[in-house]
């Protein structure tokens, strides 16, 4: 049974002609978003402890992000994650209000999201705080491998196929070289 509360969809520079609505994943009806990019941006602005984790501002998120999945509970955003932009490469994100963490909410993110990528990325690379310990547990449940460490976190990186693998070799090999400028 497919769950109503989660909302699906693709983040594009600007909202349909019209609308403050972001145009819906693939077109397909069971992904349509009913986020509009104050909605997004009200729940970046309202996240408290959880920013010590999230580094990215709510500005470059909104206009780097390439895809971004929501998931609400009881009608309020609980959590979001996506892929964005940084220098070329991939990166996600996740993030996940306090009061509903803990509760399974980054596992149906990570579920989904990684459906949707599967077919669009080779590799994701991510960056946690070593102290986010809840955080990089679920990253490597789902496959994300360290390839290096800088300033107190955790670069990782996630192949999704056969080049993703190699990309996955070749940034873990390349890391104390390309941390210089990171």
């Amino acid at each position: 049974m497919r769950d109503p509360l989660k909302r699906i969809w693709r983040c594009s520079r600007t909202p349909d002609a019209g609308s403050d609505k972001f145009p819906s994943l693939y077109g397909r009806k069971d992904y349509q978003q009913d986020v509009s990019r104050d909605e997004l941006g009200s729940f970046l602005s309202q996240l408290t402890d959880e920013k010590n984790f999230f580094r990215v501002s709510s500005s470059d998120l909104l206009s780097s992000s390439e895809i971004v999945i929501v998931e609400k509970v009881d009608g309020l955003i609980a959590g979001i994650a996506g892929v964005r932009r940084h220098r070329g490469v991939p990166v996600f994100f996740i993030v996940i209000k306090a009061e509903f963490q803990g509760r399974g909410i980054g596992d149906k993110l990570m579920c989904r999201l990684l459906e949707i990528v599967k077919t669009q990325y080779n590799f994701l690379l991510l960056t946690v705080l070593k102290e986010n310990k809840s955080a990089i547990s679920l990253f490597q449940k789902y496959g994300y491998r360290t390839i290096g460490e800088k300033h107190g976190s955790y670069y990782m990186v996630f192949p999704i196929n056969g080049k993703g693998k190699f990309f996955a070799k070749m940034l873990k090999t390349l890391f104390p070289i390309i941390s210089v400028s990171l």
